[in-house]
């Protein structure tokens, strides 16, 4: 199954990775990290973590680079 909200996230990240946001060239993970967390976009965690799980160290929307 599709999630469109989903998938239209998924849809824009690969257009900044490779073309960029219009405004700048391909963007590097470090700044699709900070203009996700910018806007506020719920991470997985955010949306399928529950009161007391101790896997998400960070506020919701905030996003980190996974090496």
């Amino acid at each position: 199954m599709i999630y469109e909200s989903e998938a239209r996230i998924v849809r824009m990240v690969f257009a900044w990775y490779t073309k960029g946001d219009g405004e700048n060239s391909p963007m590097p993970m470090s700044g699709i990290v900070n203009r996700l967390t910018e806007m506020g976009i719920p991470t997985f965690a955010d949306k399928h973590s529950h009161e007391g799980d101790k896997r998400k160290k960070r506020g919701y929307g905030e996003w980190r680079r996974r090496l």
